[in-house]
């Protein structure tokens, strides 16, 4: 039964957040192929990152 919530997590975290879903090999190719580099980050953690860094 966890496992049924781990993986419907995992689906419902991917379809909201635009990320590729599947295992760690399929999604870096898929990323790779289709340049979703970026879906792979959290949302604004980069901008307060270089904030502070005064980039």
């Amino acid at each position: 039964m966890a496992d049924n919530v781990d993986g419907l997590k995992m689906i419902h975290t991917s379809v909201n957040r635009s990320v590729p879903y599947g295992r760690a090999k399929l999604v870096d190719k898929m990323v790779s192929k289709y340049h979703l580099k970026l879906t792979l980050k959290s949302p604004g953690v980069q901008r307060m990152v270089a904030a502070l860094v005064g980039a």
